[in-house]
């Protein structure tokens, strides 16, 4: 079955910029619109998306992220780069190196290129270099957990619940 992954990046803006749920007092609070601040203003630098959560918005959604996650981490990854200059009320206080080169990168290329000639300088750049965040997908809480002898070569790149013990971390 072929998928429309341009009316599902459709899905998932409109997903990530209005949905919210209730607090205490009965107050809207954007979930995924203030994780995106927190990312713009370098305060964070993982979105985590619950698919509890999509499946309340729309439930083919959260279906199609748990058969094919690796895809959909792309394309969440794609439409919040879209999205995370308007999520921008500030600068970012704190320049790492990155920052540095890339900003005399473009300093170089303005000075250089024609200015005649139509430029958008976010193309020059890779994406995964600008890129400052990761996209993770927390499985539905009435999902099954699998012992990791369970997964096979029919689970690649779809979400898989693991069951185990961590022993040691490095």
């Amino acid at each position: 079955m072929q998928r429309d992954y341009t009316a599902g990046k459709e899905t998932i803006k409109s997903f990530l910029s209005e949905f919210h749920k209730e607090d205490d007092g009965g107050k809207k609070v954007f979930v995924y619109a203030r994780q995106m601040t927190n990312i713009a203003h370098r305060e964070q630098v993982g979105l985590t998306v619950d698919l509890d959560d999509v499946a309340s918005y729309n439930d083919q959604l959260a279906e199609a992220i748990q058969k094919n996650a690796r895809r959909y981490i792309k394309l969440f990854s794609d439409t919040v780069f879209e999205l995370l200059p308007s999520y921008k009320e500030r600068e970012a206080i704190n320049k790492d190196p990155l920052d540095i080169y890339i900003e005399h990168r473009l300093l170089m290329q303005s000075r250089t290129r024609n200015p005649n000639e139509p430029h958008d300088a976010r193309n020059t750049i890779p994406a995964e270099l600008v890129k400052r965040y990761e996209v993770y997908f927390k499985a539905p809480s009435m999902s099954k957990a699998v012992s990791i002898r369970e997964v096979k070569a029919e689970s690649i790149g779809k979400l898989v619940t693991v069951r185990g013990i961590v022993t040691r971390c490095t």
